[in-house]
C-alpha cells in the first residue's frame, strides 16, 4: 500500500508544481481544452470492460493453486480483446473530435482547427490506456506492487514534466497532448515487460483462447458498467459547465476540481491492496476481510482528512499563493465545497471496493447507473442558476448520497462487516462536520487552531472506530515506542520467540 501511494502521489507533487507554468504558458482558454483532454483521457477507461478488476480476483482466486496454470491463457484472451476495444475506441475519438469541439464546446474560432488536431493526437491514447490497465490488474494479483511502483514513479513523472518541455519548445497544445500519449506507451511497455517476468509462460507465446473470456466477463461484466459510468461521473460536470458558462468558467471550475481529485491516490492505493486481500480471503476468512475494509477505511481516511481540512479551511490563501489572487477569488469557494465532496467520495471508495472483492459488483453498478441519471441535470441547473458554485454544491451533494448508499449496501452484503459499517459513517460524519466548522471559522488564528485539533481527533476516532482489538493494540506499542525516541528513553530490544 505504502508503494503504490508512492507511486500515485509523488507525480501529483510534480504535477502541482508545473500547473502554475501551464497555465500562464497556455492561457485560459487552452488550459480548459488540457483539462478536458486529461478528463477524456480519464474517460477511455470505459473501453476496459472490467477486464483489469476481473483479472485481478480471476488471477488472485487461482495464485498458489493447481489453476494457476490458466494465468497465461487468461492474460491473452482479456489483452487481445482489449487491444481490438482500444484501437476502436481511438478510431471513434478522432472521428468525434470535430464533433465535440463544434457541438459540445464553445471553442473560440482561432483555436478550433488546434483543438481537433490535439483531440485527435489524445485519442491515439485509447488502446495504451485499457492495455496498461489490464497490466496493472495483473500486477495487483501477484500483489506485486513494488516493482510496479518503481516503473510508474519516472513514467508518471513524464506524464506531467514531458508538457512543460512541450511549451519551451514551443510545441503548442498538440505537443502539450502528445507528450501525455508518449508518456502512456512507455508505461505500457515496462508494465509488460515486468507482466512477462511474472508469467514468463506468456513467453511461450499461448494459443488465444477465446473461451477464456467467459469466465472474465462474467466477473467484469457489472465491473464494465462501473467502469463505463464512474469516469461519466467524475468529468462529466466540467463538460455541462462548459455548455452552460463559458470555457473560461470552466478553468475556474476544473482547476480546484483537479487539484481534490488527486486525492483519491489514498484510498485507490489502498483499495489496490484491499481487492486482491479480500477476494482470496472473503469466503474462508470473513473475519479477516473485515478487519481489512476497517483497517483500510482508517488508514484512507485519517490521511487524507488532513489536506481536505487544509484545502477547505484555507482556500483562498492556498489558491492565491498557487495560481494569484485573480484566480482564487473565482475558485475559492468552489475549493472548499469539493474538499468536503471528496472526503465523502474516499470513504464511499473502500466500501465499494469490499463490495466488488466479495463477488457483488452489480450493486455498484446500479449505484452509479442511477447517479448517471440523476446527477448531470441537477448539475445543469444549479450551474445555469448559481454558477460554477452551484456545480460544486450539486458535486459534492452527489458524494454525499453516493457515501450514503454504498455504506448501506456493504452493511447488507457482509455479516461479518456489519460492525465496522456504522463506525465508518461515524468517522465519515466527524470528519465532514470538523471540515465544515473549520472552513467557517472566521479569524485565521482561531481556523488553524481547529484544523489543527481535528486533524488529531480525526484519526484518533477512525483507530477507535475501525480497527480491530489486535491491530489497535499494535498501533498502542507502535505510539509507545515512538513516544519513547522522542523522550530519548532507551529502548527495550525486540526479543523473538522461537516458536512464534
Amino acid at each position: 500500500m505504502a508503494w503504490i501511494g508512492i507511486g500515485r502521489g509523488l507525480p501529483v507533487l510534480v504535477a502541482l508544481g508545473t500547473t502554475p507554468f501551464l497555465l500562464h504558458r497556455l492561457e485560459v482558454d487552452r488550459w480548459a481544452l488540457y483539462t478536458l483532454a486529461l478528463s477524456i483521457a480519464g474517460s477511455f477507461g470505459i473501453l476496459d470492460l472490467g477486464m483489469s478488476a476481473a483479472l485481478t480476483r480471476a488471477l488472485a482466486e487461482r495464485i498458489g493453486t493447481s489453476e494457476e496454470r490458466d494465468a497465461a491463457p487468461l492474460i491473452i484472451a482479456g489483452l487481445t480483446v482489449l487491444m481490438v476495444v482500444g484501437l476502436a475506441g481511438a478510431v471513434l475519438g478522432a472521428w468525434f473530435a470535430p464533433t465535440l469541439i463544434d457541438h459540445l464546446l464553445t471553442v473560440p474560432t482561432a483555436l478550433r482547427s488546434e483543438a481537433i488536431a490535439a483531440f485527435r493526437v489524445l485519442a491515439l491514447a485509447a488502446p495504451l490506456i485499457v492495455i496498461s490497465g489490464a497490466l496493472w490488474g495483473v500486477l495487483s494479483a501477484y500483489q506485486n506492487f513494488r516493482a510496479a511502483t518503481l516503473i510508474n514513479i519516472p513514467v508518471n513523472a513524464v506524464y506531467y514534466v514531458g508538457p512543460v518541455f512541450a511549451m519551451l519548445i514551443g510545441g503548442g497544445l498538440i505537443g502539450v497532448i502528445a507528450t501525455l500519449v508518449a508518456a502512456r506507451l512507455l508505461q505500457t511497455m515496462l508494465s509488460a515487460a515486468l507482466v512477462l517476468r511474472l508469467v514468463p509462460q506468456l513467453a511461450d507465446r499461448p494459443r488465444i483462447e477465446l473461451r477464456r473470456l467467459r469466465s472474465l466477463l462474467r466477473i467484469g461484466l457489472w465491473v464494465t458498467v462501473s467502469n463505463t459510468l464512474w469516469p461519466v461521473m467524475l468529468y462529466v460536470d466540467r463538460f455541462i459547465v462548459g455548455a452552460a458558462l463559458t470555457l473560461a468558467e470552466v478553468s475556474y471550475y476544473s482547476t480546484p476540481l483537479d487539484l481534490v481529485l488527486r486525492l483519491l491516490i489514498v484510498p485507490i492505493s489502498v483499495a489496490a491492496v484491499l481487492f486482491p486481500a479480500v477476494a482470496t480471503s472473503h469466503r474462508d476468512r470473513p473475519d479477516r476481510a473485515a478487519s481489512l475494509l476497517g483497517t483500510g477505511s482508517a488508514v484512507a481516511l485519517s490521511v487524507v482528512f488532513l489536506p481536505c481540512v487544509l484545502l477547505a479551511a484555507f482556500a483562498d490563501t492556498l489558491l492565491s499563493l498557487w495560481l494569484g489572487k485573480p484566480f482564487a477569488g473565482q475558485s475559492a469557494f468552489v475549493l472548499t465545497v469539493m474538499a468536503v465532496g471528496m472526503f465523502l467520495n474516499c470513504a464511499a471508495l473502500l466500501p465499494s471496493t469490499f463490495t466488488d472483492a466479495i463477488g457483488r459488483p452489480e450493486l455498484g453498478g446500479i449505484t452509479i447507473l442511477a447517479q448517471v441519471v440523476l446527477f448531470p441535470p441537477i448539475v445543469y441547473i444549479m450551474a445555469v442558476r448559481y454558477g460554477i458554485g452551484g456545480a460544486a454544491l450539486a458535486w459534492s451533494a452527489r458524494a454525499a448520497a453516493n457515501c450514503a448508499v454504498r455504506l448501506l449496501i456493504c452493511r447488507r452484503l457482509g455479516p461479518r462487516a456489519a460492525p465496522v459499517v456504522p463506525g465508518l459513517a461515524v468517522v465519515t460524519a466527524l470528519g465532514v462536520a470538523a471540515i465544515v466548522a473549520c472552513a467557517l471559522i472566521g479569524p485565521v488564528p482561531a481556523r488553524a487552531g481547529a484544523a489543527a485539533v481535528a486533524c488529531v481527533a480525526i484519526p484518533a476516532a477512525a483507530a477507535a472506530l475501525l480497527l480491530d482489538a489486535d491491530t489497535q493494540a499494535a498501533l498502542r506499542r507502535r505510539l509507545a515506542r515512538i513516544g519513547r525516541i522522542a523522550r530519548g528513553a532507551p529502548l527495550q530490544p525486540r526479543i523473538r520467540h522461537p516458536h512464534g
